[in-house]
């Protein structure tokens, strides 16, 4: 939203309640609030006091503490079995997990350790193996930029943003990955 709109509470209170759905968390908000050009969180926050407050005068529930989420190993190892097909990097999972309210990959791995996840998910996990993943689309030679921009669109792989922050440069990656 524009800097330096003002909005009488009225117009706040009708905006969060016209999206009450979307008014669950900061995070949440201010993701659909910036993509729909409404008041961010901090506007409401510094009329009301506080976001819970928010919350409440909308009639939506509010947490009384935020706690992160406790999982049991138990746990942990269910979310991998049912979500198998998610691990594809883990860039990939730590994204379907953000979007999906499961844990990232460093609490998967800090609690069941690596070996027992390419265990359980039979594959070694390599930290976003870029190389591997250029190779196995275009395996005799390069993409060009546009070439990569959109088969990695269409499958859901690494953006060409990725890759070229990854090595330094398209021409940098061409090297290392092809020659």
């Amino acid at each position: 939203m524009s800097k330096g709109i003002q909005y009488d509470n009225q117009y706040l209170l009708d905006t969060a309640k016209k999206h009450k759905e979307q008014f669950t968390s900061i995070a949440k908000w201010n993701t659909f609030a910036k993509q729909n050009d409404l008041p961010l969180a901090t506007t409401y926050i510094k009329r009301f006091g506080t976001w819970n407050e928010v919350k409440e005068s909308i009639g939506n529930s509010t947490n009384k503490q935020h706690r992160p989420k406790e999982y049991t190993d138990e746990n942990l190892h269910q979310v991998i079995n049912l979500h198998k097909e998610h691990f594809k990097t883990i860039n990939h999972w730590n994204q379907y997990a953000a979007l999906n309210n499961l844990p990232p990959f460093l609490t998967l791995e800090r609690r069941l350790g690596r070996e027992l996840i390419e265990e359980v998910l039979e594959k070694q996990f390599v930290i976003d193996d870029y190389g591997k993943i250029l190779r196995e689309v275009f395996p005799s030679k390069s993409p060009t930029v546009q070439e990569w921009t959109q088969i990695s669109q269409e499958q859901d792989l690494p953006s060409t943003s990725t890759i070229i922050r990854h090595y330094g440069s398209w021409k940098k990656m061409k090297k290392e990955v092809y020659e």
